[in-house]
């Protein structure tokens, strides 16, 4: 292949590479304005944070799906709150929080099918 070929191939790579990469700054920038570092969910401040965690976990699927729809994905996705450090770090306070948005998102279920 001759080098011009090269070189434009080269550019458009970089150029492709360097458009995911100011997307995937986008997407941690956003995640950082939702939910500040300093105020993770723990046990403590529990129900306080409780009802803008919730919007925020449940506003990220499709605005489309029915509220049971987007809990019955939600209730799969609890246990990876661990791994994304959206939940305290200590085992028994993850633990309490996880049962208690459990609770939560299935009260949401039961509204929802009462009305």
């Amino acid at each position: 292949m001759e080098q011009s070929k090269q070189l434009k191939i080269l550019l458009f790579l970089t150029y492709r590479i360097t458009e995911d990469l100011h997307r995937i700054v986008d997407d941690v920038h956003y995640i950082e304005r939702m939910i500040p570092q300093t105020k993770k969910v723990t046990s403590a401040n529990w129900n306080d944070a409780k009802d803008l965690f919730i919007q925020q976990r449940l506003d990220r699927y499709n605005p489309l799906y029915t509220i049971n729809e987007k809990v019955h994905f939600e209730l799969e996705e609890i246990r990876k709150l661990f791994d994304y450090g959206w939940i305290d770090h200590h085992y028994a306070d993850k633990q309490v929080v996880i049962d208690r948005y459990k609770e939560e998102l299935l009260n949401l279920m039961q509204d929802s099918e009462d009305d």
